[in-house]
């Protein structure tokens, strides 16, 4: 693969990044305004099922990050595979964005695991 064409599919693979973050980011909200509210189900355990979503969707943005990880930095870097310059700009970009994946995995388990008592210490 040449330069361009990596590039490319760097930027095609980060639209799914950002979507999967957008994802990740509005899940809780919808859920703290009862989007698809059962109707045996609390508004409580619903945010704290939230969790897992925001989970899930995280863990595929991580997985896609790698995946841009390994088009940024290839195991063989000598030849059609290297990008250059833009490689720096790419890398630094995509650490930031596998970090910001980390941390909604960790703040989407703490509100799958604990979501629903905070949310009922706080009301109370």
């Amino acid at each position: 693969m040449g330069k361009t064409v990596i590039i490319k599919e760097i930027k095609y693979l980060n639209k799914y990044v950002y979507a999967y973050l957008g994802i990740s980011f509005i899940i809780p909200f919808l859920a703290a305004s009862g989007f698809l509210l059962p109707e045996n189900e609390d508004i409580f355990s619903w945010i704290q099922r939230s969790g897992a979503l925001i989970t899930i969707v995280s863990i595929f943005m991580y997985e896609t990050t790698l995946k841009i990880d390994s088009l940024i930095n290839p195991i063989n870097a000598i030849g059609s595979n290297y990008i250059g310059d833009d490689q720096t700009r790419f890398n630094r970009k995509n650490k930031f964005l596998k970090f910001i994946s980390i941390v909604f995995t960790i703040c989407g388990t703490w509100i799958w695991g604990y979501g629903d008592l905070v949310l009922k210490s706080l009301t109370n």
